[in-house]
């Protein structure tokens, strides 16, 4: 410790033109305390953040960055866009479908993403290079990267049952079969944009259930891109098929 006092120069030195005088041990113990309990502090904080980041929940980790970006709003507005160039009436498609009914979000779009690519190809055939074209072939290419990114796995038989309990039999207008694709579509896009972990595409034990056969004839107004649309149609549930058999449902 160093002061310009000018008294006694026994056992003291001169610095600079200053008296420095030796600490005395109770200062010198107390600021090596002070020391100790800083460092001790600093460590605790660094163990805390270790911690804090072992503790962090693993399944906060990030949707695959390619799955993540593997569908926009663009391609849910152009799904919109094919919609609206639809005639409203006058024409009717016969189509298989999945009916979500129990299933969760990943088993639904697992079960009909391969459908939507079957509607497109089937039914929503027009001229090459018209701007309906365009829409078709961009919602086909949409389908094959998610499929190619294997950011949905295709339905393994080997260790899952195929959906057909939930598959039904519908006949509409195009426009209808369209707001049922942008639905599944939509909810993928809610699945990879929302989750803070990869999405679970295991589905054996929802693909399972099984239903009675049933045949159901009702009229419902149109809802567009809701959780559970109810397009206006004829919808039929298929029965329950034996093993073995691969022949369609039939329209009544």
């Amino acid at each position: 410790m160093c002061s310009e006092y000018k008294g006694s120069t026994s056992g003291n030195a001169l610095k600079n033109g200053v008296w420095c005088f030796p600490l005395s041990n109770t200062y010198q113990m107390t600021i090596f305390v002070s020391t100790l309990i800083q460092s001790k502090a600093k460590l605790q904080v660094k163990c805390l953040c270790v911690l804090m980041f072992l503790s962090f929940p693993l399944n906060m980790a990030e949707v695959p960055g390619p799955c993540r970006h593997s569908i926009t709003r663009e391609h849910l507005l152009t799904v919109r866009n094919l919609m609206d160039n639809q005639l409203r009436s006058g024409c009717s498609i016969t189509y298989t479908f999945i009916e979500r009914r129990s299933l969760s979000k990943c088993c639904f779009v697992k079960a009909a993403l391969p459908w939507i690519l079957e509607l497109l190809t089937t039914h929503f055939k027009y001229n090459r290079g018209s701007v309906n074209d365009g829409y078709v072939q961009s919602l086909r290419a949409l389908i094959l990267n998610i499929y190619s990114q294997k950011c949905v796995p295709q339905i393994n038989e080997e260790v899952e049952d195929k959906p057909e309990s939930f598959e039904t039999l519908y006949r509409g207008s195009p426009s209808e079969a369209l707001q049922r694709a942008s639905e599944v579509l939509s909810v993928y896009w809610e699945l990879i944009t929302t989750s803070n972990a990869p999405v679970d595409w295991r589905c054996q034990h929802e693909y399972t259930e099984t239903f009675g056969s049933t045949t159901e004839l009702f009229t419902e107004s149109p809802a567009h891109f809701t959780e559970n649309p109810q397009p206006s149609q004829i919808k039929i549930h298929k029965p329950k098929r034996p093993a073995g058999h691969r022949d369609g449902a039939t329209i009544m």
